[in-house]
């Protein structure tokens, strides 16, 4: 096989860019272990951002393909998580073992490619000869983290006290377990851990029993009201002043804290220094503890639900059916309007499968209703309006005395 350039520089088929030179023909050889299908190799085509970090650290930097066989393949590196596709050509590609202008660079004066001693290669240079055709690469591109998993995993079996961890379970994941089975890269994986209030026993990760949490919660609660604390500026002296509180475990507190307590204007906490509790977040926890009894023969109207709701929370605390969204839909039932369960979490991952249970659910939906059930599909770069064009009809209402119009968005199909 010949291969034709122009000039001394290759161009991207073979030929190069800017003023005419000399057209040179350079002599190509196949190994002996030459594969016309290339079935052994496969090209990935990097983001620049990973070329970067392996020029700069390549004994440092680790780029791990994750998935079973019945998911599509990510590839992770320590902080991302980026999808891959299978693509195919019919052009031919020829893998060398070194780079193409390398090769032109050895060509003798009569175009034969040279080994690096200077003698001709015959086909016996390994690192001259063409040893694959690859028709077959991998598209990366950066995607959202696959960890709609790890709440279940977490729960294998939650913290329920030290009364209980004598007791025969299944045995939890470890943190290194966890990065090994989820498609997503350690930071992320990490960071969703912290995001869950997931604790660290004996090695093994997990969550609080939820009624474990809401008998702590409770205690935070009632000791805050007792000894006149602001839950806007708390101290971890201050919670553990209430002796009920005292009585859970050191850890659990501090796992507590970590999941709902923020540091006020933006400092970092301190040990023993004041903490913020979201409030807003706890309420949120009480609310699906509501949702979870809330059953379909025992339906709550939307009054008795924020009654219900507003009692398990600090009084004064304001709580609307508008901060259950992703939670709840409200369902008519003859002159009633009832709170029914409708968790994002129970949701399938697939875009067309999630907009037809959205869909089964109700024909149309508020655009503020509808978000939060749709945003978490929205990949980096992407945008939730054009993912709602495509799997979605929008329909607009006309703004009535100066308000906004009212969208609303119903199936394609």
């Amino acid at each position: 096989v010949v291969l034709s350039t122009v000039g001394g520089r290759a161009g991207s088929r073979g030929t190069a860019t800017g003023s005419a030179h000399k057209r040179m023909s350079h002599t190509i050889f196949f190994s002996d272990t030459y594969e016309s299908l290339g079935k052994g190799y496969s090209l990935v085509a990097l983001p620049t951002d990973i070329i970067k970090r392996v020029e700069e650290d390549p004994d440092g930097t680790v780029l791990r393909f994750m998935g079973r066989e019945d998911q599509e393949a990510v590839l992770v590196t320590e902080d991302k998580t980026y999808s891959v596709k299978r693509g195919e050509t019919s052009n031919q590609q020829l893998l060398f073992p070194c780079a193409l202008q390398t090769l032109l660079d050895r060509a003798a004066p009569d175009g034969t490619l040279v080994t690096t001693e200077g003698s001709p290669s015959k086909g016996t240079n390994p690192g001259a000869d063409a040893v694959a055709n690859v028709q077959t690469h991998f598209a990366v591109a950066l995607t959202c983290p696959k960890l709609d998993g790890l709440p279940k995993l977490l729960r294998r079996r939650p913290y329920e006290g030290p009364d209980y961890e004598e007791e025969e379970g299944e045995e939890r994941y470890t943190r290194q377990q966890l990065h090994e089975m989820l498609q997503a890269s350690p930071k992320q994986i990490d960071e969703e851990l912290h995001r869950l209030g997931a604790l660290e026993v004996e090695g093994g990760m997990c969550v609080l029993d939820v009624q474990y949490e809401s008998r702590l919660m409770t205690h935070v609660f009632a000791g805050a009201t007792l000894c006149g604390l602001d839950l806007g500026s708390v101290s971890r002296e201050d919670l553990l002043g209430d002796k009920e509180v005292a009585g859970f475990p050191q850890f659990v507190l501090d796992t507590f804290l970590a999941k709902y307590a923020a540091p006020p204007k933006g400092e970092a906490m301190q040990v023993d220094g004041k903490v913020c509790l979201d409030i807003e977040k706890m309420a949120l926890f009480r609310a699906d503890e509501l949702l979870s009894h809330n059953s379909s023969s025992q339906r709550l109207t939307v009054d008795e639900f924020v009654r219900a709701w507003a009692s398990m929370l600090p009084d004064g605390t304001k709580v609307c059916v508008e901060m259950l969204r992703g939670r709840a839909v409200l369902e008519t039932r003859g002159a009633n309007t009832l709170v029914k369960p409708f968790p994002l979490a129970a949701l399938s991952r697939d875009v067309k499968r999630r907009f037809k249970e959205l869909f089964d659910q109700q024909a149309s939906w508020r655009r503020e209703d509808l978000l939060p059930y749709v945003s978490d599909l929205v990949g980096p770069g992407g945008n939730v309006d054009q993912l709602l064009m495509k799997h979605s009809r929008v329909s607009r209402s006309p703004p009535v005395e100066g308000k906004e119009e009212v969208r609303t968005y119903s199936s394609r199909v």
